[in-house]
């Protein structure tokens, strides 16, 4: 019951997975009991452009110490969040929504500067606001390199310089695309893969970064400056098909060969460049194209 400010817990008294197992025979299991423990809350607003309250951000906190996983909440129409954690010290962390930048408590940008959230079970500690800046944009449409025509479902994701993930967004039917989120004013690596052909009935296509470069190293830099829009970011994506064959022309003979970050066949889960602990848990895989995300503030 949140509204007595309970913990959630797992059995036996396990703050985290994986807890402890209960294995259940056929005619059932008893005694599987909990007594719940009582945390406090961390409070807050967030806002963002214009001072407008942003409804279902994504709020969490993380203890500094100790076994607790974390706890989190989403905004409501007033931006308002509440949150149950247990005593101690706790980073605070707020996923943003398109056009704005993710932060950590008070107005930093990592988890490793962030200001240190102190509550006393049952107390609340309130305040904790956010005021979310203006993201930068980074645009462009990606095409087939044989026919010329639009790819739709295409991934496009901006990646630090070191090769940390940021942002990822798809193409739309145009084929065109907007990374409208967490892009602070700097340089950033664009990666492009083609959609997944096992669900969309692509050709597959052989993934590059910008612009046509094999490996992220190589990429070219997009700078970008927040609150403002860097355009013209188009990509080429190779058909499956087309790589390894040769085409004669009156000038001779041209090889299509692979020319991407990739391969083509069915999308794989690894890891392009460094993996980022502050960002939310996810796998991102598609044809030579990977992001690995960790939990946010959990390694």
């Amino acid at each position: 019951d949140s509204s007595d400010n309970y913990l959630v817990q797992l059995y036996d008294g396990q703050s985290g997975f994986p807890g402890d197992p209960v294995t259940v025979p056929p005619e059932g299991i008893s005694g599987i009991d909990a007594a719940l423990v009582r945390g406090g809350r961390i409070a807050g607003t967030v806002i963002g452009l214009g001072g407008q309250p942003v409804e279902s951000a994504g709020v969490v906190a993380v203890p500094t110490s100790g076994t607790y996983t974390f706890g989190g909440s989403a905004t409501d129409a007033n931006g308002d969040y509440s949150i149950i954690v247990p005593t101690g010290t706790h980073t605070v962390f707020v996923n943003a929504d398109s056009g704005l930048i993710s932060e950590y408590y008070d107005d930093q940008p990592d988890f490793g500067s962030a200001d240190a959230v102190q509550v006393t079970a049952p107390g609340t500690t309130s305040g904790i606001d956010f005021q979310l800046a203006e993201s930068g944009h980074i645009t462009g449409r990606v095409t087939d390199s044989v026919s010329g025509e639009p790819i739709e479902n295409a991934t496009v994701t901006a990646y630090t310089t070191d090769g940390t993930f940021v942002s990822s967004t798809s193409t739309n039917a145009t084929g065109d695309y907007d990374i409208d989120t967490n892009l602070r004013s700097g340089q950033y690596k664009v990666g492009f893969d083609g959609p997944d052909r096992e669900f969309d009935g692509s050709p597959g296509y052989v993934g590059v970064f910008y612009s046509n470069k094999s490996t992220l190293g190589a990429a070219n830099a997009v700078t970008v400056t927040a609150g403002q829009t860097q355009s013209g970011i188009d990509q080429q994506l190779v058909p499956c098909d087309q790589v390894g064959t040769s085409t004669t022309t009156t000038t001779g003979t041209t090889t299509t060969t692979l020319g991407g970050g990739g391969v083509c066949g069915d999308p794989v889960a690894l890891t392009a460049g460094r993996a980022s602990s502050e960002l939310p848990l996810s796998v991102t895989a598609t044809d030579g194209l990977y992001v690995l995300r960790a939990a946010v503030g959990i390694e």
